[in-house]
């Protein structure tokens, strides 16, 4: 079993670029100035680490980035997936960051990722470089993942297809959840909860 602790943290590797209405871009995070110390109390996994981050970008919206934060809210998937192999079921591609935690370690027990992604300029863009990197054991699907029909049994299904755990309306939480409870052993939301 893993300990949440020993999940590897990984940082997108993809280039900037842009295709129809969706733009990968870098930005950069400075050290904050020595004295310098936030107002208030804040926990060690959401302190900002100086350095260059990617930032996945539809419509002008700020989809994901490959902050630290951010994967530490998706650590439980990462867990599960570690813990339990087989086949997953991720909804949404974003750049790929569970993806890299989970298939990347050389000892990971995970067969393969299906990934259902609903816009194709977001497969164009990360799917190449996830299929070249992890050939068969990455499969990407442009539907929907309302629309989408499963058709096998997955160890883990995560649904992270929302900008903000803020934006998330608990009837689409709650429509999936029951869409795939009988093909999981485990099912996640990103949502507030994963930041607890």
């Amino acid at each position: 079993m893993i300990r949440e602790k020993d999940i590897p943290y990984f940082k997108c590797q993809i280039p900037a670029d842009k295709k129809g209405n969706v733009a990968i871009e870098k930005f950069e995070i400075a050290a904050l100035e020595p004295g310098k110390v936030p107002e208030t109390e804040i926990p060690q996994w959401a302190l900002r680490r100086p350095g260059l981050y990617t930032v996945l970008i539809i419509d002008g919206i700020r989809m994901m980035t490959d902050l630290y934060e951010e994967w530490w809210s998706q650590r439980e998937m990462i867990k599960q997936s570690i813990n339990r192999g087989g086949n997953l079921l991720v909804s949404g591609l974003g750049l790929g960051l569970v993806i890299d935690s989970v298939l990347i370690p050389e000892n990971s027990p995970v067969s393969s990722v299906t990934v259902v992604e609903k816009n194709i300029h977001v497969i164009s863009l990360v799917g190449k470089y996830l299929s070249s990197r992890y050939g068969s054991r990455i499969r990407i699907i442009h539907e929907d993942i309302f629309n989408f029909e499963p058709e096998v049994h997955y160890s883990v299904v995560w649904h992270d297809i929302w900008p903000n755990p803020s934006t998330i309306a608990e009837e689409e939480k709650t429509i999936l959840k029951d869409k795939f409870s009988s093909f999981s052993d485990w099912q996640g939301v990103w949502d507030y909860n994963c930041y607890a």
